[in-house]
């Protein structure tokens, strides 16, 4: 039985290859590669879909589409004490139930082919790098592929504190400091979150590329259509990209919004600055969320860990603009944001929502 793990990483497409897997679960599962729902909501979910009850279009639950992240977080917080299971993923089993559970039902439908599919399986063998062996011990080691989509990590900082805004966590202003609590987090830390795979499954076919040039060439569905090595059917539907980034110039005003808007009030704010047209706001390539000394300390950091990326993969150089990282962008995230801030008012203003209004006029962009 072939396997493939999908490991992300984060903010490269991870979300929109599992909407794309799961709304063609029952079309794959049909030619005998299994999506294993791993969560209580995604058994009963495929179990009404099999029974032709429910439409393929119908918004999805969290964990029916995000049910191996739910399987990632129990996996590590089974592993390292006092980590704290989130409990959006909640309800789920113990990672032993789900992965016994996958095996069953890959014996019971003669499986030719496993898929996983989470960044947060990344995620996991950072924080627990005896995960992936769990895999391995559970699915066998022979006829595996490892899938990975690698984003510059000046980048992967950035788009993370966008995500992170998306479900109204709190974000502390982006000192120095702050900033270089990412270099050691799945979002540079590459060869910690990737090693453990490796080791786990030393003979594995290795797909691994940088985001720009997954990019270029469809997505991380086209990705993975292109490099799981699965004979897939012709009749799989794609799906929409999901988990679209915030225009950078916006971060700072949705970042206060996290402290002073209550949940009603910041859901329309969100809406409203992810609607915002890009016309009159800086261009994104341009605003940077790092500062010059954070962006130095970055590249010498980051320099060994991409020589183990580039002998990884066989390559002179896994990011051919490496040393783009050092450089400084034309605007600070604060000076995006002062540009922003009179479009987001007019936009409030025309969506005549008075509490927005009101907030965004007391709102004030530290120099």
């Amino acid at each position: 039985m072939q396997k493939i793990y999908a490991l992300g990483l984060h903010k490269t497409g991870s979300t929109s290859l599992q909407m794309f897997l799961l709304r063609n679960q029952r079309a794959l599962m049909e030619t005998g590669i299994l999506y294993p729902p791993v969560t209580p909501q995604g058994i009963t979910r495929l179990m009404a879909e099999m029974a032709g009850r429910v439409p393929a279009t119908r918004p999805s639950r969290l964990n029916e589409y995000m049910g191996h992240n739910a399987l990632a977080y129990r996996m590590i917080a089974e592993a390292v004490p006092g980590y704290q299971f989130p409990k959006g993923h909640n309800p789920m089993f113990a990672g032993a139930m789900a992965l016994g559970l996958v095996k069953d039902m890959a014996q019971q439908m003669a499986a030719r082919a496993l898929v996983f599919c989470s960044e947060d399986l990344a995620r996991a063998a950072l924080l627990a790098p005896a995960v992936p062996g769990r895999f391995a011990a559970a699915f066998g080691t022979e006829e595996t592929t490892l899938m990975a989509v690698i984003r510059r990590p000046d980048e992967a900082i950035a788009s993370w504190q966008t995500q992170l805004l998306r479900f109204r966590m709190p974000v502390p202003a982006l000192t120095p400091k702050v900033l270089r609590g990412y270099f050691d987090s799945v979002h540079v830390a590459y060869r910690r979150a990737l090693s453990p795979w490796c080791e786990a499954f030393p003979a594995a076919r290795l797909a691994i590329a940088d985001y720009a040039t997954v990019r270029r060439q469809g997505g991380s569905v086209g990705f993975f259509r292109a490099y799981c090595g699965l004979d897939l059917p012709d009749t799989l539907s794609d799906a929409e990209d999901r988990n679209p980034g915030l225009h950078p110039a916006l971060f700072e005003i949705a970042r206060q919004a996290t402290h002073g808007l209550e949940a009603a009030e910041f859901a329309a704010l969100r809406d409203l600055l992810f609607a915002l047209p890009p016309e009159g706001l800086p261009d994104a390539r341009e605003v940077d969320f790092l500062d010059a000394g954070t962006r130095r300390a970055l590249l010498a950091h980051f320099t060994p860990i991409h020589d183990w990326l580039a002998g990884l993969t066989g390559s002179t150089a896994f990011f051919d603009d490496l040393d783009d990282i050092a450089r400084p962008r034309r605007l600070s995230h604060l000076e995006a944001a002062r540009i922003a801030l009179p479009l987001v008012r007019a936009a409030a203003e025309r969506a005549g929502n008075d509490g927005l209004c009101s907030f965004l006029r007391g709102l004030e962009i530290a120099a």
